[in-house]
């Protein structure tokens, strides 16, 4: 038997707010009692919640950007967005949606849309073909904009400054909401940023994580890498789920041929038809029923190196305590550590194994930590429904379960379109893998020597595509040389020749 699993939790005073694949629930955090569900036509793919739990903004598949009352789940409002959104926020006052989509632009919005388009959001199709500008959105406001995919972002504390991540390795601190005024960048990351904190305990603390073998602790302000506290160790067994491309491995079950990569479309082609290619969404085959879970329950075998992802960063002071706590996409434990006083300061990291890989975790009042996590992974029987809400209690460090009264059931398929641990292969950089095979493989540099010789290693040779795009570009090299001889050598025939028709003159 198959559930919906909690993708993110949003912990709001004694409320919780349970996203799971197109289900919202709001939950006692106490009891675990439902107090309000309902479900949208897709699955959710971001969403937030105000500090005060009032309101939650969802976004999903469809791109429709909706507005929800807690109080109920009375939907409020709905916009229909240009791009699919990879991070939500809400400002501290509550009365601003800021959303980053996978053009890399960050765009904000009125919590309250104009009364014409509160229900009835505009249809963007027409637009899209007459639009030459990824970031023309009629419904909210361009912030700032980077060239790679942005990954997260936060506001301060104060909502002057707005700080974003991408998956190019960079973190930018620009003002909000005159996103075009750079204050500074924070590098010092050699991959992928994926998580951010800003502890309230400390404001000027900037904490990042990604693909990096350690924690990042920076002053912001100045943009000075402070602090790295090391994870790799300590975090590499717990990483159960194995690196997958997801799409490749769907297509492949439901006996469908690879799909053509954008170089191996002919060409001609126009931008936007390029644009409509990244954004088309994989269709899962009904048809075919995969084994429950199946592209998830593979674990890293002893010669594979386990992709890191940093997915959650959270702080909190409590007693006196001030407590760092992480969690890494695939890894099934929880980890923490105490926050480091000084730059000299490595704390020793602590875990607490769930068994289960976690999907999301949320602070409460109090020292609590709700955990979500993937029940059903790696099960290859249907087994008793069991809840994947996880409660712990931070002086206690014992893991309570939280059962939840009205229980989501799902097929494997919906579950598998879900797509839980995609960001252990579309964050790294592969330069390999069939997706690359297929005609998206990165252009290899090109050296000084043959193109026989480039090779990545004895055993990965390069292919023939590869191997073609080298002589290619070494012919257009020799090209562009011969090229600028032979203009050097015409401009020097034509001084000599002015220098003659001066010398007849004189």
């Amino acid at each position: 038997m198959v559930s919906w699993p909690h993708t993110r939790l949003h912990y709001g005073g004694d409320r919780c707010v349970a996203i799971s694949g197109p289900h919202i629930q709001v939950v006692h955090a106490p009891t675990g009692e439902i107090l309000h569900a309902t479900k949208c036509a897709t699955n959710i793919l971001c969403s937030a919640i105000d500090a005060h739990c009032s309101h939650i903004v969802t976004t999903g598949d469809d791109k429709q950007l909706r507005v929800w009352a807690a109080a109920g789940l009375v939907l409020k409002s709905a916009r229909e967005l240009p791009k699919k959104v990879t991070a939500i926020k809400l400002t501290g006052d509550g009365h601003t949606i800021i959303a980053a989509d996978k053009f890399g632009d960050v765009f904000s919005y009125p919590l309250d849309p104009p009364t014409s388009l509160a229900l009835a959001p505009t249809r963007m199709a027409e637009a899209k073909r007459e639009s030459v500008a990824s970031h023309e959105n009629p419904h909210g406001a361009l912030v700032l904009g980077h060239a790679s995919i942005i990954t997260t972002f936060l506001l301060s504390h104060d909502g002057r400054c707005i700080i974003t991540a991408d998956r190019d390795e960079h973190i930018r601190v620009s003002r909000y909401p005159q996103g075009y005024i750079i204050e500074r960048y924070c590098l010092g990351h050699e991959r992928y940023v994926s998580a951010l904190c800003l502890p309230s305990f400390s404001p000027g603390i900037l904490v990042s994580g990604g693909g990096d073998p350690h924690l990042n602790i920076w002053d912001w302000m100045s943009g000075t890498l402070t602090c790295q506290i090391p994870i790799l160790d300590c975090v590499r067994p717990f990483l159960r789920v194995k690196e997958n491309k997801q799409h490749w491995h769907r297509r492949q079950a439901a006996g469908r041929p690879p799909r053509a990569g954008r170089k191996g479309r002919r060409r001609g082609k126009k931008a936007n038809d390029q644009n409509e290619e990244k954004e088309e969404q994989m269709v899962v085959d009904e048809s075919v029923e995969p084994v429950a879970d199946a592209i998830n329950t593979e674990e890293p075998s002893e010669e594979e190196e386990p992709v890191l992802a940093v997915a959650n960063i959270e702080a909190f002071e409590f007693d006196g305590e001030k407590v760092l706590v992480f969690s890494a996409t695939g890894g099934t434990a929880l980890f923490y550590c105490n926050f480091p006083s000084g730059p000299s300061e490595v704390p020793s990291l602590r875990h607490l194994d769930l068994a289960h890989p976690i999907l999301d975790f949320g602070l409460g009042p109090g020292g609590h930590i709700l955990i979500s996590i993937d029940v059903d992974w790696g099960s290859t029987e249907e087994s008793p429904i069991k809840s994947p809400v996880r409660a712990v209690t931070w002086r206690e460090g014992e893991s309570d379960i939280i059962y939840i009264s009205n229980y989501l059931i799902a097929s494997a398929s919906e579950v598998a379109a879900l797509g839980l641990y995609a960001d252990l292969a579309l964050l790294p950089k592969h330069a390999d893998g069939p997706e690359y095979g297929e005609g998206d493989d990165p252009d290899p540099e090109v050296g000084d020597g043959d193109a026989s010789t480039v090779s990545q290693s004895d055993a990965k040779k390069p292919t023939a595509r590869i191997v073609g795009r080298l002589k290619t570009k070494q012919a257009l090299l020799k090209k562009q040389e011969l090229e600028q001889t032979s203009s050097r050598s015409v401009s020097g025939d034509e001084r000599e020749s002015k220098r003659a028709k001066l010398d007849e003159e004189d």
